[in-house]
């Protein structure tokens, strides 16, 4: 045998009797390279496939009256290419069900160019052949007892079955298998009727023997022109023996085949940990095995349950339970008479568990023999099968890996293989066809079922390769993770095997390459890769080509070095220092750009942030790599101070105080608007005798005399700035000690201050002040407070000002002699 494993052996391919295909499995560059070489021979077969197929049942009046029901058709029969068909028999209770029955098979001949094989299967008889006299809800066949002895109604049971093939017959049906009853071992709420392997008959329980039916069964329709093959037992599942159980006490001469569902004995979801197939499939090996019902788990597991199967238990049929169903099924149906309830403009979809269907159905075929192989390893799982003529072959391979690619290698000694389709269904593809991969080798990702269907003609000695070139587009990359084609020219032309094993065998960690000869860098490190090209015909040539990698570095951080957060000066800047991770960046070029307040300042490419003097904000700064990575830094910067004041003026610029202690409230203009220093300070700068001035511009009259005040707002950015108003101060008097204005009552006594209100519902709040308007306190008056005191801190003078601040914002004036 010849193949590949880094060494050179001699041509002898054609001389050897078996027919081998080798599969070089490899992980993905990056995880390093294995081999592991798989055998197929065809001199150890096992089982002839019967084919796949799954059930119509129970939904057969939507798929009859759907107004899609073609694309149906095409889409369960053609395109799965299915080859067996199970039906419900209905006869005797469901009159329409034949015909339906009938469109069934017809439809399926026309999509399939070919007829197709039936199985009708039994869910239970008419009521009138049961112990319960209901089809449904379990029961036994009917029964008599004469004189202690239990006679079962076998022989009407057989009648009716005969009279059922008579139906079928009389609308063009020719069953080729028949199960006599659907699970037996189980009373179900629908239709059914319960066998037990052999009659049971106690005092609690009086049930049929299935071996018994079967027989009678078998005996009635041996007269028929047409006889089906019987399958028995069709059981639950493969688990509690039930199949052994059953098959012991049947005569299994009477049988084409071992038949059973997988609803017990199989973890749905992890098939490949179930012995139960092993253990069934050593059970009568002679005798074909059939899986006519299941469709539990999700599409991963539906592949390992149709491998186990098929290599564990040898079944030549494997049958999925509902073809077309409502939100299930291999076609998953919407309500046929309703087409605002469609989920689209079909009516119906192709689940996942279709196309996972489809990578065994469609390739495997009636008479094909599966392949004896060796183990592909842990990470794998393999089933391969030939045709008859040996021109044919297709092999199912499961990827099991989470992470490891699997890198087919084909080689047929004593064949050319002309055709080598490959279909994938992975999480994202649903049967995708990748290709003819007839001179490359194909690569099947982690988690993946792959078929791959091949063309074979048998091939007589020929040419091995003598040399290869290997020309490169290009003998660099430049750019991160780009890629070169380096095209590979085998001599001579009439070589039988062309293809090519494709490796890195230096520097494996800086590129991949596909088994078609694209070089891929993975842009990890600057480096030389060298990449070689070897025949697998089993000559040893091989070719190697050298490319350099450069740039393949990508930024994977910036930084920033320490710097001021604020800029408060006019026209001032910061000078930003980046700095670059990793020092072998191919690309360390850095984008400046200002993504908020870019009217405030600007910054150039060289990080240097420098303020406009517009205003006054927050600015920030993005640095980002240029290299397509992506990496930025953001950073904010607080400008402050970039404003002056130009001028400032008094609203309004003159009034008249002509109520006793009364006020005037003023306010300061600061231009322009938008200066960055808007506050000022408040002062009398003449008559601060007869009037005071709060900080927020509020000039109180003292009460001492008439006469007239300037006030001035001076700005804290400019003391040079400021602005002045007149106040006409009237009608007042020095009149001190304890008063009363309004309801309200002051008077001093020992450096206290106290009040009596009226109306005590509001609360209030009271500052004292010195009359040139220094405040000394604030003190809360809480509702429902008629009296109260405050302490005078020291060096208030002689006269204090009061305010009285009501909940409505208005305010009284009063003066105080503190004694």
């Amino acid at each position: 045998m010849n193949f590949y494993c880094k060494s050179k052996f001699s041509h002898i391919a054609t001389h050897l009797p078996l027919l081998v295909i080798f599969l070089f499995l490899s992980l993905r560059p990056q995880y390093g390279q294995s081999y592991k070489t798989i055998s197929l021979d065809t001199t150890t077969t096992y089982q002839t496939m019967v084919g796949f197929g799954g059930s119509l049942a129970f939904y057969e009046g939507w798929v009859t009256s759907h107004p899609n029901k073609s694309g149906i058709y095409d889409a369960l029969f053609g395109e799965l290419s299915l080859d067996i068909l199970r039906l419900r028999n209905a006869h005797g209770y469901d009159n329409v069900m034949i015909d339906r029955a009938a469109e069934f098979v017809q439809a399926a001949e026309v999509s399939l160019g070919r007829p197709i094989s039936v199985l009708s299967t039994s869910w239970g008889p008419p009521g009138y052949l049961k112990s319960n006299n209901s089809r449904s809800d379990g029961g036994t066949l009917k029964y008599t007892v004469t004189d202690g002895v239990v006679e079962f109604g076998y022989a009407d049971f057989a009648h009716w079955w005969n009279s059922s093939l008579d139906e079928y017959n009389a609308h063009g049906i020719y069953p080729d298998y028949i199960s006599i009853q659907n699970e037996p071992d189980w009373s179900a709420p629908y239709e059914s009727c319960r066998m037990d392997p052999k009659e049971t008959i106690t005092a609690t329980d009086t049930i049929a023997g299935y071996n018994k039916a079967l027989a009678a069964v078998y005996d009635t329709i041996q007269t028929r022109e047409a006889v089906p093959g019987l399958l028995g037992p069709e059981n639950i599942g493969i688990g509690y023996n039930s199949v052994e159980n059953y098959s012991n006490e049947m005569d299994l001469s009477l049988v084409e085949g071992i038949a059973h569902h997988l609803y017990h004995g199989v973890p749905a979801d992890q098939p490949y940990s179930s012995t139960n197939f092993k253990k069934v499939g050593d059970y009568h090996p002679e005798i074909p095995h059939f899986q006519t019902e299941y469709s539990l788990g999700d599409w991963w597991s539906l592949a390992g349950l149709i491998y186990m199967s098929l290599c564990q238990e040898n079944v030549v049929a494997y049958l999925y339970w509902d073809l077309a169903w409502d939100g299930n099924g291999l076609v998953s149906l919407d309500f046929p008479w309703d087409q605002t309830r469609w989920s689209n403009s079909d009516g119906y979809t192709r689940t996942k568990d279709f196309y996972v269907f489809k990578q065994y159905s469609a390739f495997i075929h009636p008479g094909w023999e599966r392949l004896s192989t060796t183990d592909p390893g842990e990470n794998a799982v393999l089933s391969a099968f030939i045709s008859p003529g040996k021109d044919s072959a297709t092999m199912v391979v499961i990827n099991r890996s989470e992470s490891e690619s699997l890198i087919c290698n084909l080689h047929v000694p004593g064949y050319s293989i002309n055709r080598a389709d490959l279909y994938v269904t992975s999480a994202n593809k649903n049967c995708a066809y990748e290709g003819d991969k007839t001179e490359e080798l194909p690569e099947i990702p982690p988690l993946t079922i792959a078929t791959i269907s091949m063309g074979l003609s048998e091939l007589a000695d020929g040419n091995l390769v003598e040399s290869i070139t290997l020309t490169p587009s290009e003998d660099s990359i430049t750019s991160r993770l780009d890629t070169v084609k380096i095209d590979a020219f085998v001599l001579p032309n009439n070589v039988s095997d062309r293809a090519l094993f494709w490796e890195i065998t230096t520097n494996s960690t800086l590129a991949n390459v596909t088994q078609s000869g694209w070089l891929i860098a993975n842009g990890t490190a600057n480096g030389q890769v060298t990449v070689r090209a070897t025949a697998t015909d089993g000559s040893g040539i091989y070719a190697e080509t050298i490319i350099t990698l450069v740039n393949q570095v990508w930024v994977s951080s910036i930084t920033l070095d320490t710097h001021p957060e604020i800029i408060d000066e006019k026209s001032g800047s910061i000078k930003f220092t980046a700095n670059v991770s990793p020092d072998d960046a191919f690309n360390k070029v850095l984008l400046w750009e200002i993504t908020q307040g870019s009217e405030l300042a600007s910054i150039d490419q060289e990080g240097l942030l420098q303020t406009n003097g517009t205003g006054d904000g927050t600015v920030i700064i993005m640095v980002s790599a240029t290299d397509g990575s992506g990496v930025s830094l953001s950073v904010s910067i607080k400008i402050t101070n970039q404003v002056e004041v130009t001028s400032l003026e008094l609203t309004p610029s003159e009034a008249t105080i002509d109520t006793l202690m009364g006020s005037q409230k003023f306010m300061a203009h600061i231009y322009p608007e938008n200066a960055s220093v808007k506050s000022v300070s408040w002062s009398i700068t003449s008559g601060s005798s007869l009037a005071m001035v709060d900080p927020v511009g509020r000039v109180i009259a003292k009460g001492t005399a008439d006469g007239d005040v300037t006030v001035r707002a001076t700005s804290d950015a400019d003391p040079l700035i400021f602005g002045d108003a007149t106040v006409h101060v009237i009608n007042q008097s020095d009149n001190t000690g304890s008063y009363m204005q309004e309801n309200v009552r002051f008077w001093s006594n020992n450096n206290r201050v106290f009040f009596q209100i009226q109306g005590r519902d509001a609360a209030r709040e009271l500052s004292l002040y010195t009359v040139d308007g220094k405040l000394l306190l604030k003190h809360k008056i809480e509702p429902y407070t008629i009296r109260g005191e405050v302490v005078l801190p020291s060096n208030h003078g002689n006269l204090i000002i009061a305010v009285l601040e009501e909940r409505d914002g208005s305010r009284k004036h009063f003066k105080i002699a503190v004694e």
